[in-house]
């Protein structure tokens, strides 16, 4: 079973980064020194290349509702969808589903089926000179759905956290909806605070 450290809840998954690998309860920094972990950062921020794991798909998609909702398309658009399957030890531990308007994939190499040597944050700042200002994120569990239970070697019922990220600009617009889905039986969230 992997530990996650949260600091306020928030997760990450170990395959994402090797560092991760130290972090157990020993080890855990003081809350004072934490640093805070969000889920949507190895996505965003990390080059593909240093992730372990593959390209599931990338290419236009006739978008599921709640990305529609997110990035506030018409009803029945479409819209860009970068997927990766990352891994750990040669087993599946997350489904990382990158969301973005058209416009904003358009004339970028995220329909490329090689990995990014850059984080895709980086890669649209150089092509697209867009800025990610902020997010929000949000945490439910449920069972897997569509081909997710395949693609993560789960039971079609087993539970799953889903994690849903839409980043915006400074003005408020969508960019990106990250939207994660972790085996429920692979990943342990520890939520770290202090009392005021």
């Amino acid at each position: 079973m992997r530990r996650v450290r949260c600091f306020p809840l928030s997760i990450s998954s170990w395959a994402s980064s090797a560092f991760r690998a130290l972090l157990s309860s020993e080890h855990w920094p003081a809350f004072a020194d934490a640093q805070r972990t969000r889920p949507a950062d190895d996505v965003l921020d990390l080059a593909e290349v240093e992730l372990s794991g593959e390209l599931v798909q990338a290419g236009v998609k006739l978008a599921p509702p709640h990305v529609i909702t997110l990035l506030r398309l018409k009803p029945g658009a479409k819209a860009f969808l970068r997927q990766r399957l990352l891994s750990q030890d040669g087993e599946p531990v997350e489904l990382a589903s990158a969301w973005f308007p058209l416009e904003l994939a358009s004339g970028t190499d995220l329909a490329s089926p090689e990995l990014l040597s850059e984080s895709i944050r980086q890669h649209l700042r150089a092509r697209k000179k867009v800025r990610f200002d902020h997010a929000t994120e949000r945490i439910t569990a449920r069972r897997p759905a569509g081909e997710e239970a395949a693609l993560l070697q789960v039971a079609p019922d087993a539970p799953v956290l889903s994690v849903i990220v839409t980043a915006y600009d400074a003005t408020g617009a969508p960019l990106h909806v990250a939207d994660l889905v972790l085996p429920g039986e692979r990943h342990e969230l520890h939520d770290g605070y202090r009392f005021t």
